[in-house]
């Protein structure tokens, strides 16, 4: 029988085990004991599943029983199994019965450790998902140049639930005050829970696109007051004195505690109570933009590979690139417009606005209030003192007209010397003081040749006129409030009348 078996072994160079119908061992040869890192001393004679009791979490004992009673051979791939000697192994299984004298008297069980094709296979695997991931955010840039749905879109991919995730990511933007370069929190996705990302990935994971809803996503978490970690780190903040001391603040950088690893800035440790984390700078043509944090917070529990860093590290990349992407598109529609002299909206713009306003009025049945403002003889101080110091006038009453309506109002420069301002929510006696106010702040504004003056100072004239008061249409509207600005020039110039 010795030899039978000595036979066997020497004719395949891998581990074989041999029980019999009782599942005793029988033989366990050398290479077994170097994969399990168990002698065969230890274990011959004794049962094969009492003694490795995980086999039966993989029907091993199932297989052997089958292949003592039917003949057949079975081979069980791939299957995960811990080891003394190698720790966490891939097995290939081959269950093979042995015939004495044309009986079924002992089955062999060969493995094949396939650890290193399994892991190989998994990386490969992974890092194609990184890609895909990549690849998906990278097509979703070209549909936003939306610089908040661009930073949300970076985020999110990086917590992505197909790679397991990051667990936690965090969008620290600079921002500068009198005491330096400040960080502050901006955006934040994850949560203590890990499931605000996962959740947001699953509703569009759904769709074969996968990014097209995107945006609808991004809107639903800007909307939600439940976002708990999100809301925190609103608060959160640093100088980037304060982090220089620990790291910086060059390249990516992984932070642990294992000894000989980059020394824990102490800030945002304070933060977020982790051992382990990443710091990523964002450049955006050589300027700091912001610093990206991820965690693994309840994460993957290997922390972070070679691999992680690299997909961390392009993603973080791309999202510089975008950055700059959305700066410029919006510094290029900015230009569109504006007025480039008083940074007003400018005259096309100023349209548009009207009649967006006017069919949100005629939607909620709400007031809308236009004030048409020119500046008295304004001609006469160009010709005075030249088109250099009447730029300036223009800017400083642009400045002064800001300064005395509501964010949610619209000043634009209609042409020339002539202004106007959209007033929405606002009726007739409300937009006559408004108008009235910024008239009186021009009369007092000490221009630079306001002294030299010799016809009285610089002053504004203005018209008011309201939908849907004195009309329903936008082009008369703007001929009401121009009709009632010239009424106010007849009337001696520096004050305000109302279109009738």
């Amino acid at each position: 029988m010795k030899d039978i078996f000595k036979e066997i072994f020497n004719s395949v160079h891998m581990s074989i085990v041999v029980v019999n119908d009782k599942f005793i061992i029988r033989e366990w040869n050398k290479d077994t004991e170097l994969m399990y890192g168990i002698s065969s001393d230890l274990v011959l004679g004794k049962n094969l599943i009492d003694s490795f009791p995980d086999l039966k979490r993989i029907h091993l004992d199932t297989f052997i029983a089958k292949c003592f009673k039917t003949g057949d051979k079975f081979e069980i791939k791939e299957k995960f199994r811990k080891t003394l000697m190698k720790g966490r192994l891939y097995i290939d299984y081959f269950i093979s019965p042995i015939e004495i004298d044309g009986e079924i008297k002992y089955v062999s069980i060969a493995s094949k450790d396939v650890t290193e094709r399994v892991l190989l296979r998994h990386n490969l695997q992974e890092q194609n998902q990184r890609l895909n991931v990549l690849y998906d955010i990278a097509k979703t840039l070209l549909s936003t140049l939306n610089l908040e749905e661009v930073l949300f879109l970076i985020l999110t991919g990086i917590t992505n639930p197909q790679m397991e995730g990051f667990g936690r990511a965090v969008l620290f933007i600079k921002e500068e005050n009198e005491q330096g370069r400040f960080f502050a929190g901006a955006i934040g996705i994850g949560s203590e829970s890990g499931k605000e990302a996962h959740n947001l990935w699953k509703k569009f994971l759904k769709n074969p696109n996968k990014f097209d809803d995107f945006i609808s996503v991004f809107n639903k978490f800007n909307e939600s007051t439940n976002l708990t970690f999100h809301n925190y780190i609103q608060g959160l903040g640093f100088f980037e004195k304060e982090i220089r001391k620990q790291w910086k603040i060059r390249n990516i950088t992984h932070f642990t505690k294992k000894p000989g690893r980059n020394c824990i800035p102490e800030i945002i440790t304070n933060f977020f109570n982790q051992d382990e984390f990443v710091l990523i700078p964002i450049w955006v043509d050589k300027d700091l933009f912001g610093i990206v944090y991820v965690d693994n917070y309840k994460g993957k529990k290997h922390g972070f590979s070679k691999p992680d860093l690299e997909f961390l590290d392009l993603s973080t990349n791309l999202a510089g690139l975008a950055i700059r992407l959305s700066m410029q598109y919006e510094e290029t529609y900015e230009s569109t417009i504006r007025d480039a002299l008083t940074r007003l909206f400018n005259h096309r713009r100023f349209y548009s606005l009207l009649k967006e306003n006017i069919k949100i009025s005629l939607e909620n049945k709400s007031k809308l209030s236009l004030i048409m403002m020119d500046i008295d003889y304004f001609k006469k101080y160009n010709d005075t003192f030249g088109h250099v110091e009447g730029d300036q006038v223009l800017r400083e009453i642009a400045s002064i007209i800001l300064s005395n309506i509501r964010n949610i109002d619209y000043a634009a420069r209609y042409g020339g010397e002539e202004f106007a301002v959209l007033l929405p929510n606002v009726g007739i006696k409300e937009a006559f003081e408004i108008a009235n106010r910024i008239r009186i702040a021009v009369s007092k504004h000490e221009f630079k040749k306001s002294k030299e003056i010799t016809w009285g100072g610089i002053t504004i004239s203005g018209g008011v006129a309201t939908y849907p008061d004195v009309t329903k249409n936008a082009i008369e509207l703007v001929k009401k409030a121009d009709s009632a600005l010239y009424k106010a020039k007849r009337a001696g110039r520096n004050n305000i009348k109302k279109a009738k």
